[in-house]
């Protein structure tokens, strides 16, 4: 769990906020305003960008980066495609296992600034591990993540305007998620169980 720890705990850190801003006059104008929620919580976001660590499933874990297009609000939540890239360096420990892939997510939302963002995803994995005979295994899996979004901004409004104001952020989250049912076998990695993911996800204007 330290490299785990250390990995989101850098990310967060080189994510950093500064100053804060006023209401801008726009924002009040629209009469669905309501002053007992942080104004940027209105705002469309359109880019997500994120890291994530596998804590169970894999040994060694993995770790990767994602990017993700947000593509506009539906009546209850917002749709979003991504791609991502990190290594998986497996019970051999070979930092040069790369992973990479693609997503299709839903995020459901039903009230501003809500605190818990149920999610379910589509994903493309693509893999090119070293097995133990420094034999490249090329290969990829589709699945499903499931899982649930921590509005970081729910619990401390103030840093999350700062954020805003600073760097156009929208939304901070811890994210939890899981793969159920990861089925591979071959010489580099054989496994077949859930896989979980937890994270930091940042949604910017």
């Amino acid at each position: 769990m330290k490299p785990t720890l250390l990995f989101l705990g850098l990310f967060a850190f080189f994510s950093s906020l500064a100053l804060a801003d006023e209401v801008p006059g726009d924002i009040l104008d629209q009469k669905d305003y309501d002053p007992n929620t942080p104004y940027y919580q209105i705002l469309p976001p359109g880019w997500a960008f994120g890291a994530r660590a596998i804590v169970s499933g894999i040994t060694n874990g993995g770790y990767s980066l994602l990017a993700e297009k947000l593509l506009g609000y539906q009546k209850l939540g917002i749709f979003s495609l991504g791609i991502h890239l990190g290594i998986v360096p497996t019970a051999l420990n070979r930092l040069e296992n790369m992973n990479y892939g693609g997503v299709l997510r839903y995020q459901l939302h039903v009230i501003k600034n809500q605190v818990i963002v149920p999610t379910a995803a589509i994903i493309y994995d693509g893999y090119r591990l070293k097995d133990p005979g420094n034999n490249v295994q090329s290969f990829s899996t589709t699945g499903v993540l499931l899982g649930a979004f921590l509005n970081l901004g729910f619990f401390d409004s103030e840093t999350a305007r700062q954020g805003h104001d600073s760097m156009g952020l929208l939304r901070s989250y811890l994210t939890f998620e899981m793969r159920p049912s990861f089925n591979v076998s071959n010489s580099a990695l054989t496994i077949n169980k859930t896989l979980y993911y937890a994270g930091l996800r940042l949604e910017v204007e």
